[in-house]
């Protein structure tokens, strides 16, 4: 009997280890999935964002910087494509 139940507490000990390792691997996945979930949606607000300020500005502020108001939609998808990213002093960083 004692035979018996040291090997139902070890097959129990085994099975809890690989669900808390099931468990593990499933939260770690499901971890990145939100951080990439969370990482698009402020690289989508940053984009909105610097969309709304450059078309606050006048076509003489946006010629000075090299761009036409027709070119904004086209600078930004660049600038997310290389990963450039400006300041609100209009550097680049």
């Amino acid at each position: 009997m004692a035979m018996n139940t040291v090997a139902t507490t070890t097959s129990f000990t085994m099975a809890a280890r690989t669900v808390r390792g099931g468990l593990v691997t499933l939260l770690g996945h499901l971890g990145r999935h939100i951080d990439n979930w969370v990482t698009a949606a402020i690289a989508r607000w940053e984009s909105q964002a610097a969309a709304a300020a450059l078309r606050e500005l006048s076509d003489r502020e946006l010629k000075d910087i090299g761009l036409r108001r027709s070119g904004i939609d086209a600078a930004l998808a660049e600038a997310a494509r290389t990963g450039t990213r400006t300041t609100q002093t209009g550097r680049r960083v």
